[in-house]
């Protein structure tokens, strides 16, 4: 399971149940959540599914007006840790900077955040035509039960995130397999092999 507050990939290390009572006059509530200790959490206070919790009108610091701030917040904290380049001066790092905050939308503040651009049209030449060679459209590479597990959870973060869709049963298009290329501190990259192309 993977979890994140202003975009930011979190680090769990931890989890605590606690009962918690909210009293209302028309009846309190009574949760049992499960609060997530995290190792690498950015803002100071936050409690895992605020989102959830605002839209019930539950407010622990996390009202619509809050969770506003928060992610203004987190844009500022994401901003201070940007590596900008060494040749700048103070003047352009701050332009970038603005430019950055300016136009925030378009970018990724962590995983969550990737998407697709809709609504614009991208022209990229190939240095092939169609029908494509047959190269791309081969069997699967061989993968071990641990790239499986991978590749399977990478394919559904992607359609998750909206970057992949499902291909209907008739639907006629090239594909290539994924293939994982390499393992860094137990995390691993995935990739489709589209050398054939160019």
């Amino acid at each position: 399971m993977t979890f994140s507050v202003c975009a930011s990939a979190l680090k769990p290390i931890g989890i605590i149940e606690l009962p918690v009572i909210f009293p209302h006059v028309q009846g309190s509530v009574r949760i049992r959540p499960e609060f997530v200790v995290m190792e690498n959490a950015m803002p100071q206070f936050f409690i895992l599914g605020g989102e959830f919790l605002s839209l019930y009108g539950i407010d622990i610091y996390h009202s619509r007006h809050c969770q506003q701030k928060l992610l203004g917040q987190g844009l500022n904290i994401a901003l201070e840790r940007v590596m900008l380049g060494q040749t700048l001066n103070k003047k352009q790092e701050n332009d970038m900077k603005n430019i950055i905050r300016k136009f925030h939308k378009v970018f990724a503040l962590g995983d969550v955040e990737i998407g697709t651009v809709k609504n614009h049209e991208v022209e990229i030449k190939l240095t092939v035509e169609k029908p494509y060679p047959p190269i791309l459209r081969k069997a699967a590479y061989p993968a071990s039960p641990r790239n499986r597990i991978e590749l399977e959870r990478h394919t559904k973060e992607l359609v998750d995130y909206g970057i992949l869709r499902k291909v209907g049963t008739n639907e006629e298009v090239e594909v290539t397999s994924p293939v994982v290329v390499a393992w860094h501190n137990n995390k691993s990259r995935v990739c489709g092999d589209f050398r054939a192309l160019n």
